[in-house]
């Protein structure tokens, strides 16, 4: 599977009042990182573990760290990393998960009014 931008992307266009962001191996490249940095200007923390295709330059590297407070970096550990977990469409499945797969949708973490201030993709 290759690089892909289109979710970032869409975050960058569609949610700029978004404050906490996770990525977790998300195949975006620099191109949807600025993006996001772009049309997120309010994002206090970013997670961008796992994704691969994220090559943090000395630029971008000043630039996420002049804008966001609290950031992971693509080669840092998921070590215990544990996230709930609610499929789209399902009733709820409110245990704790180990990471095995990032479902790239949209979808809302907790609020069923898919607010602005938390997404997990």
């Amino acid at each position: 599977m290759g690089s892909d931008d289109g979710v970032a992307l869409a975050i960058a266009k569609n949610l700029p009042t978004l404050h906490h962001l996770q990525l977790i191996g998300n195949s975006m490249t620099n191109k949807g990182l600025e993006a996001i940095l772009d049309g997120c200007p309010h994002l206090v923390s970013l997670d961008l573990r796992l994704c691969e295709y994220i090559s943090l330059n000395e630029v971008l590297s000043s630039r996420i760290s002049g804008q966001i407070k609290d950031v992971k970096c693509p080669h840092e550990s998921l070590a215990g990393l544990s996230f709930r977990f609610k499929a789209y469409g399902d009733e709820d499945l409110s245990d704790d998960y180990e990471l095995v797969e990032v479902i790239p949708k949209l979808r809302a973490f907790g609020d069923e009014d898919l607010s602005d201030d938390y997404f997990r993709f």
